[in-house]
């Protein structure tokens, strides 16, 4: 189990920060100016989730219009879930990083999420 839990971990913060690398930058602000976007970025996804129910509940009956209503509670529970780490790491963790890279790509790009809950995709 322990075994487990460090090869998650590893890719977790080794090999997604490289895949990161691959993408490209989507900013040229300032250093300084890249940590208050990464900072209302957070805080936007966090203050947006509720909007994430009906968000999800449009993009499920666009993509599935006869099996939404079996899709939709097991993607709002996955989109809720990867939306609340996104906005979490956009707060805690990415301003330290953000001055020293020019790829500030949210961690919800990775499942074809929209940057904020109430845009579309």
């Amino acid at each position: 189990m322990k075994k487990t839990v460090l090869i998650f971990s590893f890719l977790l913060l080794v090999a997604r920060p490289a895949w990161a690398l691959s993408t490209d930058g989507r900013t040229d602000r300032k250093p300084m100016a890249r940590v208050g976007y990464v900072m209302m970025r957070g805080v936007g996804g966090a203050v947006g989730l509720p909007f994430e129910i009906s968000g999800t509940f449009a993009r499920e009956y666009r993509a599935h219009p006869r099996l939404w209503p079996i899709t939709w509670v097991p993607r709002l529970i996955n989109n809720l879930v990867i939306r609340t780490a996104s906005s979490a790491t956009d707060m805690a963790v990415f301003p330290f990083a953000a001055p020293f890279t020019n790829d500030l790509s949210p961690s919800t790009e990775v499942f074809d999420l929209p940057e904020y809950p109430w845009q579309r995709e």
